[in-house]
This record gives structure tokens, sequence and C-alpha cells, in this order.
């Protein structure tokens, strides 16, 4: 038999429970309030009911209404002991497209929250769990993704997506769902941008801190004059909008400036047509195979050529078996023959162990164990420690929100999507942006609006 008590006319919006008794709190008609509800699994002889043990049952009864304020206010605060609330990510990770950096940061994140649970010093009363897509680097995907995470159970405590389209997709639609959003592989320099993105952190330097390097080699080698080829993204847009004033202000002219949607094919004939020598080409690998199988064909290579293209791309891209061009791999590895990469250091270069116990050439150990191909074939493989560390900053920031929010009498779990509850949020933003850890990445985490190794421009 199954007893219960609650006021009247109340609402309930959510209940907890404590060993045997449940409690509800309510909202009631006259505005907010709190009933109480206790359910006690009784048993009774079904053959004798003596007037006896009616009274013990309702003394019974009285004891526990008395003791439901107590167990209220213990029920809010801490769980029962030995169990642990689970805190979910909604997670998009692209294991194909232009930038297949899932294939190695996946891996990397599930082994960071396997480290983090592990762990009795942080998190005591939650767990972490991933909820992911592949989101395959394309915007339009992830809309149907991101819904799914926003609008299925259960709720997510943070969103965390790579690549930079996909994060701008993300990132502009998270303070609409009280969100925030932790990205471990998005470099566009627009999302540096506080006031389009308030609730937007990343582990991954921005792009613009390669344009510096790329213009001290202009300089040091004598070219004043350059040219330039991009993908119509904005991550690429951003990027050679920085570099064009950089190079301006070093007196280097840039003389021709092509663009392409999805085929180079024009724009690559026209760097031919106007002569160009020296070129910076921004694009994502997928895109870089398309430009350089046209690259060949126009003969836009040799000693009379020098590109300059991004590092983050795997080893072998120009090797990997690609049904939207019509070149071989002899013809491709001669095309690429000579260009020069730029790219910051992603992997911390010391022998020391940081917050999670362990040194760099260890996680790398432990990451090769986790996947399935070599690394020059692996997507996102340079990009591993930004997305360990990325759960590590996470992980950290929860605690010192937990701690926070138990002033107030608060609990991370009460987080919801709706605006008036923005005490947690608030505190998430502030630890997010106060963190400081060494990690197995270059510098580790360093919060702030941007966050990345060595600084952001």
């Amino acid at each position: 038999l199954w007893l219960s008590l609650c006021v009247s006319g109340c609402l309930c919006v959510f209940s907890v429970s404590v060993l045997c008794v449940s409690v509800s709190v309510c909202e009631c008609d006259g505005g907010a309030g709190v009933g109480l509800a206790a359910a006690a699994l009784l048993r009774a002889d079904r053959q004798t009911e003596t007037e006896t043990d009616t009274q013990r049952e309702t003394e019974a009864g009285r004891e526990m209404r008395a003791a439901l304020p107590v167990l209220l206010a213990v029920s809010l605060l801490s769980p029962p002991a030995g169990s642990r609330q689970t805190l979910y990510i909604g997670a998009l990770f692209p294991m194909s497209g232009g930038w297949p950096g899932g294939q190695a940061c996946l891996p990397a994140a599930e082994m960071a929250l396997r480290d983090v649970n592990n762990r009795s010093d942080i998190l005591r009363d939650y767990e972490l769990q991933l909820i992911h897509h592949d989101s395959q680097c394309d915007p339009g995907k992830s809309t149907k993704f991101l819904y799914e995470l926003l609008y299925n159970e259960p709720m997510k405590i943070v969103l965390m997506p790579g690549c930079s389209g996909v994060s701008t997709l993300v990132a502009e639609a998270a303070r609409m769902w009280n969100l925030i959003v932790l990205s471990y592989g998005s470099s566009s320099p627009a999302l540096s941008n506080r006031q389009r993105f308030p609730t937007f952190f990343r582990t991954h330097p921005s792009a613009t801190l390669h344009n510096p390097t790329r213009v001290k080699l202009f300089k040091r080698w004598g070219w004043n004059k350059i040219a330039t080829i991009q993908q119509t993204t904005e991550v690429f847009t951003s990027t050679l909008d920085d570099l064009e004033q950089r190079v301006k202000e070093a007196g280097i002219e840039i003389s021709v400036r092509q663009s392409f949607l999805t085929d180079p094919g024009v724009a690559v004939k026209n760097l031919k047509r106007q002569d160009a020598r020296i070129i910076v080409g921004l694009f994502y690998e997928t895109e870089a195979r398309k430009v350089f199988c046209e690259v060949f064909k126009e003969k836009l290579y040799g000693k009379k050529y020098v590109w300059f293209l991004i590092g983050w791309y795997a080893d072998n891209w120009f090797k990997i078996r690609d049904n939207n061009i019509n070149c071989t791999v002899q013809n491709m590895t001669e095309a690429v023959e000579g260009h020069v990469t730029t790219e910051i250091l992603m992997i911390n270069p010391t022998n020391t162990r940081g917050i999670s116990k362990m040194t760099s050439q260890e996680f790398l150990d432990r990451l090769q164990e986790m996947i399935s191909k070599s690394p020059e074939e692996t997507g996102g493989y340079q990009e591993a420690p930004l997305a360990y560390d990325a759960i590590w900053a996470l992980a950290l920031a929860l605690n010192k929100t937990a701690q926070e929010l138990a002033k107030k009498q608060m609990r991370l779990e009460q987080f919801n999507y709706h605006s008036q509850n923005h005490d947690i949020t608030h505190e998430l933003y502030r630890a997010m942006n106060s963190s400081a850890f060494d990690g197995v990445s270059v510098s580790g985490y360093r919060g702030g609006a941007c966050v990345c190794a060595r600084g952001c421009m």
C-alpha cells in the first residue's frame, strides 16, 4: 500500500528521493510554495487489522511528516551516499568532411572523460557523459544534430563543437538556450567576437596567429608581391582580411586575390593567367585536393612557384583517395612538392606532468592505442591534445561552479535552458574565464574569452 500526502492545488515541478521517501517540490496556485509528498511502503496483515495497528501507523505517519522538511533540505543539497549525478555534454565531432578532426579528437575527449570520472578530488558528486554526433564539418547537417541535442533528453549542460563553420552556428544559437560553448577545434578569427559569441570558449588558437610568421618569411626572402586563393567560408575570409592588413603594413602587395566555393578550377586558371608566383592557399583539406589537382593540370608548381598552406591537414592529405578529383597519387605528390606549411605547436614539448598526471608522450601512446589508423592518416591528430584539455577545462570549471553554487544552496543538476536560471550559467562562465592549468597541449588551458595556446589574436 502506497500512502501519499500533498498540499492540494499544487503543481509538482520536480522531485527527489531519499531512501524510501520521495519528496516533491510543488508550485501552488497562490504563488511559489512547497508541497510535501511522502510515500512509504507499509506492510499490512490482510487477515487481521486491529485498532492498535492503526494507531501505530498513525504515529509513524506523524513522525514521517515531521521529518519531511529535514529530508527535503538534505535531498536538495546532496545526493544519496555513494551515488553520482550524471552531467551531459552535447558534442559535434567531424568524422569526415573538410576537416575530419573527430577521428582523433573524439578518442582524446573520451580518454579525458574516463580520467576525470576516475578522480575522487574533482566533481566528487558527479560524472560526465558525452552525447555526440558526426557533424561532417557541415553547418547545414549540424543544424539537425543541434536540434536533436537541444530538444531530446537528457538536458546538456555544455555544448562542444569542432570545425569553425559548425562552431559559428552553435555559438550563435547557444545564448538562446542559456548554454556555454567550448570548442576544441575552431580557428576562425571571427569567433573571438565577444558581442556576437558571448558564451563561446575554445582551446584552439585563432588562425590569425599564422599571419605574422608568413609576413616575416615574405620579408626575409625579399618577396614584395604575393597572391592568395581561398575557399569562401568565414574562417578563411577573416584570416585573409587579417593577412591583407599585415602585408600592407609591411609594404607587401597582394597582386592577385582569388576565391571559390566548391570548384577551384577557374580560380587556379586565373592565378596562372596573372603570373602568380608566391601563393597563399586557405581552404579545407578536401578542397586542398581539388586545388592541387587543378594546380597539376595547370603546371602551377615547380621551382618558379612557392605555395603556403595550412599545417593542420593530415600528413598525407594529398595521398588520400578522393572520388572528387581525377588526379593520381603521383600527380598530387608532384604538385605539392616544395610547399610551405605553418602551424602552431599543439602538443606540450616538455616531459612534465600536468593536471592529468601524465606526460604528453604518455598521452600520445594512449591515443595511438585508441585510433585504428596511423597518425599520418588520422584527421585531427595534431589537435587531439586540445580536445583532451578541453574536457579537463570543463571539468575543473564545473567543479569550481559546484562549489560556488553550494553557497547559494543550489546544485549543477538544477541547470535548465531557461533564462530565469541564469545563476548557474553565470557561475560556469566565471569559472571558465578564470581557470588555468597545465595540460598535455603546449600551454594547457588559460581562461579567457578566447582560450588558446600562447595567447589569441
